[in-house]
């Protein structure tokens, strides 16, 4: 679970700069785009943490490792 955790941190970390790097004036204002970067940040935790556990009850930890390295940069 750490691991994972660990993970979905390092990403959403990765999606907010991402999104932060994109034009404001695209998004109207700052605010706008924060929105915007929390709304992609939040379907992604959720879409990768569904993968996640359905992943570690059928296939363990170790099949969950697949998910992040194929899985993560598809989403």
């Amino acid at each position: 679970m750490r691991i994972m955790y660990i993970m979905l941190n390092k990403i959403s970390i990765f999606v907010i700069g991402i999104a932060m790097t994109l034009s404001p004036v695209a998004y109207g204002d700052e605010s706008a785009l924060l929105e915007k970067s929390r709304q992609l940040t939040a379907n992604y935790a959720t879409q990768l943490q569904a993968a996640l556990k359905e992943t570690m009850a059928t296939g363990g930890p170790v099949a969950a490792i697949g998910v992040c390295a194929d899985l993560a940069p598809q989403i």
